[in-house]
């Protein structure tokens, strides 16, 4: 599996469920089934798996370095849109939008050879098609309470993905990227707004 046994399972959503994590996105999505992108339908987005670790192995394996493979990039959420979405969340004034680029590009490069898809796709999510191109979104939510510095970066990462795009080698890989604002959810229920896509 992509993740211990000792993980905790989502629980059951409360009323007005608190988003103050990635965790408390996902039991949100989790319950409420398809989430819409109000200014981009075709960015909807369903629940597949929270906290998912790409290089997770249990044989002990270790770096070049001779640490243990213990310490992993961990990826947010798994989502569906038209192809299996790798999305990294930042809340509030967590890590910037071109940091989480980087951890969304990190976890694709990790699932992207044949035995990985292989593994996320018969051997775990068999909603996931094998073939099918990753999609890489970014998720912010109250972007406002960061400052100048915080909306460079974000111009940025737009900047980066515009780049990759490009790249036939990378559209072999990921099809878009899009940076999302979870809205304030309303009765339990979330939405986004597109900031950005390619």
């Amino acid at each position: 599996p992509f993740y211990p046994s000792t993980r905790r399972i989502l629980p059951v959503l409360s009323t007005n469920q608190p988003i103050r994590s990635s965790r408390d996105l996902a039991i949100v999505l989790n319950a409420q089934g398809p989430a819409k992108v109000v200014n981009d339908p075709c960015l909807n987005i369903r629940y597949v798996d929270y906290e998912v670790v790409p290089a997770r192995t249990t044989g002990g394996a270790k770096y070049d370095d001779g640490k243990e493979g213990r310490t992993w990039v961990r990826l947010d959420l798994l989502l569906l849109a038209d192809n299996p979405v790798i999305a990294e969340v930042k809340l509030r004034s967590d890590k910037n939008p071109f940091y989480a680029l980087v951890q969304a590009l990190t976890c694709a490069a990790e699932l992207a050879t044949p035995a990985q898809r292989d593994r996320l796709q018969r051997r775990r999510y068999p909603q996931l098609l094998t073939k099918a191109p990753f999609e890489i979104y970014t998720i912010v939510y109250e972007p406002n309470r960061n400052g100048e510095d915080w909306r460079r970066l974000l111009l940025r990462a737009e900047e980066m993905c515009r780049e990759l795009i490009s790249m036939p080698i990378i559209r072999k890989y990921i099809d878009r990227f899009a940076i999302l604002e979870l809205l304030e959810p309303n009765n339990g229920i979330v939405s986004f707004k597109r900031v950005f896509k390619t």
